[in-house]
């Protein structure tokens, strides 16, 4: 969603198409490719758009690289992500530009936030138990909380990178959602273990286990987030959306003070400058 939305911006800026390279997808195993299933403004590269461009290859390497300029000509221009920070350099990109990278920040893309939260969705309607689901959270305060435990947990090299939001910082968190709003609110709590959740999460305020939707599909789960007044959200790209989805100007997200476990990596542009961070450093 990061790499649409940035994508998305920079099409728009230069009145094109925008195309996606989905290749490296066929052998991800986390999960399938989901972007296509919103209702993005984008088609898939192949033969009938690409108009002789040559698309960069999967696995660079000096002569892969030698032999994509050769065969490419300078029709197309290969753009790096140099960092997790939001990169200036995106401004000055041109036309028929391939962006590689994460885009992991609201500011390749918040001047289009209306737009892309249009685009962002999903047309069909919504079934019974998560249309009583959102009749629940449109009747409380409703706050949404994520928990990302997965790969996060049974990947050793994963869990080095990211590690987990400890439950001290959730039950922070909750104190200080409910600080500050006007009424006692109730937690609506996600996540991809929902049974670790059960058993381990223990806040003093009124908690809603949302649990029956699949992860193979996980746009209900990110209505139902987007639905919520105020947010507590993971080290997660999916909670990070969940949140963001959610057009109110004055909600409230909260996110963990360090958004990786690698003290290495950059996270200063990740989270947008009127969210809340609390937790350790």
């Amino acid at each position: 969603m990061f790499q649409y939305a940035a994508a998305r911006a920079l099409a728009l800026r230069h009145q094109t198409n925008l195309l996606a390279d989905s290749r490296s997808f066929r052998t991800y195993d986390l999960h399938s490719y989901l972007i296509d299933r919103f209702g993005t403004v984008m088609s898939e590269a192949d033969e009938t758009n690409l108009n002789g461009t040559v698309l960069p290859p999967e696995k660079r390497s000096v002569f892969a690289s030698s032999w994509w300029a050769l065969r490419n000509r300078g029709r197309l221009t290969y753009f790096r992500e140099r960092g997790l920070e939001y990169d200036p350099g995106f401004e000055s990109l041109s036309d028929n530009t391939y962006m590689q990278g994460y885009w992991q920040s609201e500011k390749y893309f918040r001047h289009i936030a209306p737009q892309l939260r249009g685009e962002l969705t999903r047309p069909e309607p919504v079934d019974d138990a998560n249309r009583k689901v959102l009749n629940e959270i449109a009747s409380e305060m409703a706050v949404s909380l994520h928990i990302r435990r997965g790969d996060y947990v049974s990947d050793p090299k994963t869990m080095k990178v990211h590690g987990t939001c400890s439950l001290e910082y959730y039950q922070e968190a909750a104190r200080h959602i409910a600080d500050q709003a006007q009424t006692p609110p109730t937690f609506f709590v996600f996540s991809d273990d929902p049974e670790w959740t059960r058993e381990n999460l223990k806040l003093p305020f009124p908690m809603r286990f949302v649990s029956h939707n699949s992860v193979a599909d996980p746009w209900p789960d990110l209505r139902l987030m987007s639905a919520c007044r105020h947010h507590v959200i993971a080290n997660s790209s999916f909670s990070w959306w969940g949140a963001w989805l959610n057009p109110c100007p004055d909600k409230t997200v909260v996110a963990c003070r360090r958004w990786f476990a690698d003290p290495g990596k950059n996270d200063r542009d990740l989270v947008p400058g009127d969210w809340i961070r609390v937790g350790p450093e």
